[in-house]
């Protein structure tokens, strides 16, 4: 009985241990960038989203700029190396959360040559 009694305890303190951390956080959710500013003129356009350390569906966001360069009447998209995060919340020194930021340029074949 007293054996049972031990292991009951082993059991229960195994699960006090690992249940804050079990489960607790699901995958992290996609960052969704949507264009917040742009160009016609400059060709420029500038996509936005919160960034929780997610994946980018850079597929997508690179078809919404080609879509929208192609409305200005360029032919091309280019995005420029890397991106931004910005810090839009801190917490007790911490950052809660992020901003990504990624610009892109329109480009046509007769500017190139």
């Amino acid at each position: 009985m007293i054996r049972d009694f031990l292991k009951l305890i082993g059991i229960v303190g195994l699960v006090a241990l690992v249940a804050p951390f079990a489960g607790c956080h699901g995958p992290l959710p996609p960052t969704i960038l949507v264009p917040t500013a742009g160009s016609r003129a400059d060709g420029i356009i500038v996509f936005e989203g919160q960034w929780w350390g997610g994946e980018v569906k850079w597929a997508q966001v690179d078809k919404k700029a080609l879509e929208r360069c192609q409305k200005w009447g360029y032919t091309d998209v280019e995005r420029f190396e890397g991106d931004e995060k910005i810090c839009a919340e801190m917490e007790d020194g911490y950052c809660q959360r992020h901003i990504m930021r990624v610009t892109y340029q329109c480009i046509s074949e007769d500017i190139e040559k």
